[in-house]
């Protein structure tokens, strides 16, 4: 049995320092609001004094400096606004804000960007536990022996010209079809089947799991994404992305029943986290293969503050 605390990003709520010691810790994207570089050094502040042996971490739309091509093309220019804007009017509408009306060459240099991804990548960021995840599958061993397997990805459908981002219709997580052929610019990175990924960490949700929008409540997640981790079934799905959908569901797939983890507010308040216990030792053990515990651990709200608990999962994994 292992514990992790996942987030996604001070009296008085149960978000504050310090976090919960765990055996692993998950950052699920945006590591900042809008890429400058005083922001990435205060996340890395944060990672570093976390009291977890490995940091998971990937980014997210928000993160556009760890998106060189996007950057490049047109995220620099959201650095014209001042440092806390977010909202999409940054861009001004997508009539307005395209590679075409812009001037090249503003914005950060390569050895600027370079600089900011070596922030995590770099060897202080690797003393501190931290291990900045690509695309694709990690294989980590843990003190206790236990072996993880994580498919990792930073990718959202397309929204309001943000980082990271794929046109809604293109699916980069799925073998293609028969017939399909290699239609998409190589960009596809298949996530393995059952039981190959213990633990997903994709910086948005599936279609249909903690992934309304408000006010109409429409289902904003990737539809490609859902069928993947149908296929994988890992016992741990996290993401961010969606603030309004913070909060845990445990899915049986054969039947599609799924229950909403309740935490009991005051102990989430006065332990700093929210805790669900998925193991075996804790009585209601997740069943691999059959069940996939979903977390969308989004510390901040839909207005951008910080108060929502980061998840403590206590769970069961396999050795070697």
């Amino acid at each position: 049995m292992f514990t992790l605390s996942v987030l996604s990003r001070d009296q008085f709520t149960p978000y504050r320092h310090p976090l919960p010691a765990t055996d692993l810790l998950i950052h699920a994207g945006d590591l900042t609001k809008v890429g400058h570089k005083h922001e990435h050094l205060t996340t890395l502040s944060f990672l570093q004094s976390a009291p977890a042996s490995l940091k998971l971490i990937i980014p997210g739309n928000h993160d556009i400096t760890l998106d060189e091509p996007y950057y490049k093309r047109i995220g620099h220019y959201r650095h014209r606004y001042r440092t806390d804007h977010t909202a999409p009017s940054a861009t001004a509408g997508s009539d307005n804000f395209s590679a075409g009306k812009l001037t090249p060459g503003q914005g950060l240099s390569d050895e600027e960007l370079r600089e900011i991804k070596e922030l995590y990548t770099g060897q202080e960021a690797q003393d501190a536990g931290i291990r900045y995840l690509e695309e694709g599958m990690h294989v980590f061993r843990l003190g206790n022996g236990a072996v993880l397997r994580v498919y990792a990805s930073p990718y959202t459908p397309e929204f309001c010209q943000w980082g990271f981002a794929y046109p809604r219709e293109v699916d980069r997580y799925n073998p293609p079809e028969e017939g399909e052929g290699d239609g998409d610019g190589g960009i596809r990175k298949v996530v393995p089947d059952y039981p190959g990924v213990d633990v997903m960490i994709t910086h948005g949700p599936p279609y249909g799991v903690l992934d309304q929008v408000v006010p109409n409540h429409m289902s904003v997640g990737c539809e490609h994404l859902y069928r993947a981790v149908k296929r994988a079934r890992p016992r741990l799905h996290v993401f961010g992305h969606i603030h309004e959908g913070y909060g845990a569901t445990r899915r049986e797939w054969s039947s599609g029943n799924e229950s909403v983890i309740q935490c009991d507010k005051e102990r989430t308040l006065e332990e700093r986290c929210a805790r669900v216990d998925v193991s075996a030792e804790g009585g209601n053990g997740l069943r691999g293969g059959e069940e996939t515990l979903f977390v969308n651990a989004s510390v901040v709200t839909v207005q951008y503050h910080a108060v929502n608990a980061p998840w403590v999962v206590e769970m069961d994994l396999p050795t070697e």
